[in-house]
């Protein structure tokens, strides 16, 4: 005779089934908002997409990590005059908070391995 019951074996086949629906539910977060400010500048932000990518590749990894970079750069900005350290760290701060909010291995691997 089996340990299980007929309830637990339907239980456990429903969890089965349901699985790959709850693990694409919980990335169905695709987009990620890149902020930058720097000392007396307002803070912008830029919205970047990664519907298309597969971070569980080193491919779609690197990919968000340019979009990520570029993002940051861009509202970041040369705005204002600002010296080039400021602008260094703000795109630092920028891409590091992106990276950490999307919360990927693969990403913060490829982040950190980089500088």
């Amino acid at each position: 005779m089996s340990s299980f019951s007929r309830p637990s074996v339907a239980a456990l086949l429903s969890l089965a089934l349901a699985l790959p629906f709850l693990a694409s539910a919980q990335s169905s977060v695709r987009e990620i908002v890149v902020q930058g400010a720097a000392p007396g500048v307002e803070v912008r932000s830029e919205k970047v997409s990664f519907t298309d990518l597969n971070l569980d590749r080193p491919a779609g990894a690197h990919t968000l990590l340019g979009r990520l970079r570029g993002a940051a750069q861009r509202v970041c900005g040369t705005d204002g005059g600002r010296a080039d350290h400021d602008y260094q760290a703000c795109v630092a701060k920028a891409l590091d908070r992106a990276v950490t909010e999307v919360d990927n291995p693969l990403l913060t691997s490829l982040h950190h391995s980089r500088g």
